[in-house]
């Protein structure tokens, strides 16, 4: 379902599957059997699937295409560029502006800004309206087009590259980036919990860096670590347990 209106398929790139319909669904899921456990005083086995939770995010898609109201194909599809209120489009240099005008309230603010009355009454019509629209957003550059469009509350924004959304104002202003003592940066925390503090932001453990620490807090003594170092099965950092005990 997802290409572009010359039905080339495209790749995202992130690991939606591996993400969103694996992590996060298994995040859910155990939370939930944790508020279950706390009500019934009872555990149970949480079964999550990659492909289970990816399918699942069709649910609204599938739900249409099993109405009859749109076939499962690129560009063919209310969110995928079928109509022209709602798609990605080329810009005079190349670059992509977005229109999400699906309320028609978002459809006409965009109509009367770029002085295109004759189009109100087309938010879902057809291929002529979106080479309209096409022939439209080629007319500026995106620069251009985001200084045009920022009075106006129509749903239409620059499509970003990963460094420019990252640098961008509301990245900085939801604290969504972190910066390290050595200048790099990684992403922060997306939940903002009125009662809970944000994680630190630690970086990734050396292999073996909390074996001992792990150890010692399900009950290995000492001299059991100290055994299995000899043996090869771990590798033990005296200096972990000296800071955890002091």
């Amino acid at each position: 379902m997802t290409g572009s209106r010359n039905r080339d398929l495209a790749l995202p790139g992130v690991q939606i599957a591996d993400i969103a319909g694996g992590s996060l669904m298994a995040l859910t899921g155990l939370l939930a059997a944790i508020i279950q456990r706390e009500k019934t005083g009872k555990g149970q086995f949480v079964d999550v699937s990659m492909y289970d939770g990816l399918l699942s995010m069709a649910t609204m898609v599938f739900a249409g295409v099993e109405a009859g109201l749109e076939p499962p194909e690129p560009a063919r599809m209310t969110l995928n560029g079928r109509y022209p209120c709602y798609g990605a489009y080329k810009t005079l240099d190349g670059r992509y502006m977005s229109l999400g005008a699906l309320e028609f309230k978002f459809w006409k603010n965009f109509c009367l800004a770029v002085a295109r009355e004759d189009l109100l009454n087309a938010q879902f019509g057809g291929p002529d309206v979106v080479t309209e629209l096409d022939r439209l957003f080629a007319s500026r550059t995106q620069r251009e087009w985001v200084e045009f469009m920022a009075p106006f509350d129509a749903c239409c924004e620059p499509v970003l590259n990963l460094n420019e959304a990252v640098d961008s104002n509301l990245t900085q202003a939801r604290s969504m980036v972190n910066s390290k003592p050595d200048g790099k940066r990684s992403l922060g925390f997306p939940l903002k919990l009125s009662e809970s503090s944000v994680p630190p932001d630690n970086p990734a453990p050396g292999l073996g860096q909390h074996t001992t620490e792990v150890l010692k807090g399900i009950g290995i003594t000492e001299e059991e670590l100290q055994s299995l170092a000899s043996e090869g099965v771990i590798r033990y950092i005296p200096e972990i347990v000296n800071s955890t005990e002091s």
